[in-house]
Order: structure tokens, then C-alpha cells, then sequence
């Protein structure tokens, strides 16, 4: 996990730089592909992301989970969110001061090949795979 509170400690922009360097956050940055960095930087989690993109907008999931579906295997990240009665959705953390009042929802972020191919609510998983880029005479292997 990522050492917030020393980081909020440093003072100038050039302390942070180079304690993002120093630990290797700023490499995974430069990684990030242009049309995904817009999205990443407003914590929005979208077809075509890479799984450190995903974590970069929503943190580590609750879980994750290997699949077999359609002659391919899947990674799928699991995501609890809160729901407020304005019906805005955002991460459920686990010191939620609002939990009890809000209602919970999961969603299913599925990679293939490394990249995410769909995302769905619980209850929705079977719609999931419709959108699965696999041909059903592929190689069942898992990419390396």
C-alpha cells in the first residue's frame, strides 16, 4: 500500500518527485497509455485499461478471481461501492463512516489478455462474457 501518510509530509513538489521515483510509483505513471490518462486521473475505470490502471482509479479490489469462459481465462477484479440516495456511487472503504445508511453494490471488472473487456454490476456477470473478445477455436491457455 502506498506510504500516504509520508508523502502528504513532504513539503515541495520536487520532495514528492523524487520519493515517487525512489519507490517506483513514477515509472507505473509514465506507463499509463495517453487516451487512458484522462480517465485514470478522474478515477474512471473503462474498457481498454490495463489491471494497474484499474488499481491506480479504484485501488485493489476486494477480491480477484480467475474464470474460464468461452475457451478463455479471465481475471475478475471484484468492487464493492456505496450508493448515497442522491444515487452517486463511490468506493466503500472499510473505515465508512456512511456504510450503514448507504446501500452496497458490487461490480465485476473482467480483463482478458491484461485488459479490461467489461464491466458489470452483480447479477449481470453472464452479460459479462457477450463481450468477450475470444474467437471459441482459441487456445484455452492463459496469456502470459
Amino acid at each position: 500500500m502506498f506510504p500516504l501518510d509520508v508523502f502528504v509530509k513532504l513539503k515541495t513538489t520536487e520532495e514528492r518527485k523524487d520519493f515517487l521515483e525512489k519507490a517506483g510509483y513514477w515509472k507505473i505513471w509514465d506507463k499509463i497509455e495517453d487516451e487512458m490518462l484522462p480517465y485514470v486521473l478522474k478515477g474512471d475505470v473503462i474498457k481498454g485499461m490495463n489491471k494497474n490502471e484499474v488499481f491506480m482509479c479504484w485501488d485493489k479490489p476486494s477480491k480477484i478471481r480467475k474464470d474460464f469462459r468461452k475457451n478463455a481465462y479471465v481475471d475478475v477484479l471484484n468492487y464493492k461501492f456505496e450508493v448515497d440516495r442522491k444515487g452517486r456511487e463511490f468506493l466503500l472503504r472499510e473505515d465508512s463512516q456512511t456504510a450503514y445508511k448507504n446501500e452496497i453494490v458490487t461490480k465485476y471488472v473482467y480483463l482478458y489478455n491484461g485488459k479490461v473487456f467489461s464491466i458489470v454490476y452483480a447479477g449481470e456477470e453472464e452479460d459479462a462474457f457477450d463481450e468477450l473478445p475470444v474467437e471459441e477455436n482459441a487456445d484455452p491457455e492463459p496469456a502470459k
